[in-house]
C-alpha cells in the first residue's frame, strides 16, 4: 500500500488507467479508496470521467449505486469535482497537508498535488466536496 498522499504523487497520467502503475483522475480516486479505505469503486469507464461533454459527475457517481454525502467544508480523502468552462469534468482527493491540496491525475502528466489557489490560477473551479457513506 502506498502512503497517503506522498505514495501517489508522480504516477504518470494514462487515459482509462485504473492503477497501480498509471491512472486517470478516477483511476486514482479509486485506487486510493482501495487502499485506504477498503472501498471498491466502480470501474467507471474513461469516457464516463474526463470528458467534457459530461453532465454532472456528481449525478454519475449516484448512479452507481453508490451513496455519497455533499460536504460543506473539505475533509482527509473525500473526493473533489471539478469544473472547467463550467462543466464538471475532473475529480480529485483532498488532503489537509501543506494548508489544504487536491491530489490528482492531471492529464499529458502525472499525479500532482495544487493548491486551491494554484488551481484557480487554471481556471478550474471547485465544485463539491463528497464522502462515500459507508
Amino acid at each position: 500500500m502506498r502512503t497517503w498522499p506522498a505514495g501517489y504523487i508522480g504516477i504518470p497520467f494514462q487515459a482509462g488507467a485504473r492503477g497501480p502503475q498509471f491512472v486517470d483522475c478516477w483511476g486514482l480516486v479509486r485506487m486510493v479508496y482501495e487502499d485506504h479505505k477498503k472501498v471498491s469503486l466502480p470501474l467507471l469507464p474513461f469516457l464516463k470521467i474526463g470528458v467534457t461533454s459530461l453532465p454532472d459527475i456528481e449525478k454519475i457517481i449516484q448512479t452507481e449505486a453508490l451513496t455519497w454525502v455533499k460536504l460543506l467544508a473539505p475533509e482527509e480523502l473525500c473526493v473533489v469535482t471539478m469544473r472547467f468552462n463550467g462543466v464538471v469534468c475532473h475529480v480529485g482527493l483532498w488532503t489537509e497537508r501543506d494548508g489544504g491540496l487536491v491530489i490528482h491525475a492531471k492529464e499529458g502528466q502525472n499525479v500532482v498535488a495544487e493548491n486551491l489557489r494554484s488551481l484557480r490560477l487554471r481556471r478550474i473551479q471547485i465544485d463539491g466536496f463528497y464522502r462515500y457513506r459507508t
